[in-house]
């Protein structure tokens, strides 16, 4: 059980806790009074996430060892790799429009908010990703 795969996945879960921890303590002790202390935070909590579904995933493996198994075939499995490839691919076409139509938006109108373009960016990158993954599973 103790396989160079399942110590990966711990060192994974034990560098995402330890960041969590380390933003988490300079937002909220160290920064308090600066003005990025709330990014600090929720960059934290953010990584919250990722720690749980990492601890998730650890636990997991250590329940049923074969899914560990299964999960590495799967990710070596060259269909899904082209899946992948390809759905990356058509999300970046998908997105190069979309940035260009945020850019002309901000440009127009004066209104240079790149936290909201960016988040925008980032949400359309992963809708369009996940879009593409469900119709090229289907089609390879």
């Amino acid at each position: 059980m103790q396989s160079k795969r399942f110590l990966v996945e711990i060192s994974k879960l034990l560098l995402t806790v330890l960041i969590t921890a380390l933003f988490f303590t300079l937002g909220f002790s160290i920064f308090r009074e600066e003005t990025y202390a709330s990014a600090l935070i929720g960059v934290s909590g953010g990584m919250l996430g990722v720690s749980l579904f990492q601890a998730t995933k650890v636990f997991s493996y250590m329940k049923a060892p074969q899914k560990m198994k299964r999960d590495n075939i799967n990710h070596k499995d060259e269909r899904n790799l082209q899946i992948l490839a390809h759905s990356k691919a058509s999300s970046f076409d998908l997105e190069t429009f979309i940035l260009l139509g945020l850019t002309a938006y901000t440009i127009y109108t004066d209104n240079v908010g790149y936290v909201l373009i960016i988040g925008v960016l980032w949400f359309s990158r992963i809708i369009s990703l996940l879009y593409f993954v469900y119709k090229n599973n289907k089609t390879l």
